[in-house]
């Protein structure tokens, strides 16, 4: 019932992550719900919530308060030799590696990673369009990654074990971060799309 009445207010045009606090609240209450309370809340992973929540506004402050920026023009002289590939492969990486250990990091990883990496291929004379295309392609996909949100909660449930996750995780990163960098720094030219600025 929850989930159905989750699915219809989203389907009216209420945002998902509102939606999701509502009906999971409606789950919980004690004639129309259908999940005891004490049991959530004595079973609730906190410190994996906490991170789920707090992540994205990380990501926030890197974005809108100039922290991004700052740290940018520190990294500039440090990567500013790498070409376009090369610059690509580390972002789409580092994006990878980060949503891979932090618990549903995507949006805040996502998040750090434009707002560090774009002024430093603007800089460079690179279009950021094509070096930061990856990154968003893998922040997109973070589910196939190891470790995510959905396998820490279900943890402490004895579904899965976390470190069964992450070698696959990490290889599938990498898999994608070399295939993403070449089509869009080598093949998306060939199509007509500039490299550089």
């Amino acid at each position: 019932m929850p989930v159905t009445g989750m699915i219809v207010a989203m389907t009216l045009g209420v945002s998902s992550e509102p939606a999701a606090l509502i009906y999971a609240t409606v789950a919980m209450l004690p004639v129309i719900g259908c999940v005891p309370s004490d049991k959530v809340f004595h079973r609730l992973p906190f410190a994996v919530t906490l991170a789920m929540a707090l992540m994205p506004l990380m990501g926030k402050l890197f974005s809108e308060t100039g922290l991004g920026n700052w740290i940018s023009i520190l990294l500039t002289p440090l990567i500013g030799k790498m070409g376009p590939w090369m610059l690509c492969f580390f972002s789409v990486l580092l994006t990878g590696i980060l949503i891979n250990i932090f618990v549903n990091a995507q949006m805040a990883a996502e998040t750090l990673m434009l707002g560090i990496v774009t002024p430093i291929a603007v800089s460079l004379g690179y279009n950021p369009i094509l070096i930061m295309l990856p990154s968003a392609m893998i922040s997109s996909c973070f589910f196939c990654f190891g470790i995510n949100s959905a396998i820490m909660m279900n943890q402490g449930y004895g579904y899965w074990d976390a470190k069964d996750f992450t070698v696959p995780g990490f290889i599938t990163i990498f898999i994608i971060s070399v295939s993403t960098s070449i089509f869009s720094v080598i093949v998306a030219p060939l199509l007509g799309i500039p490299l550089f600025l």
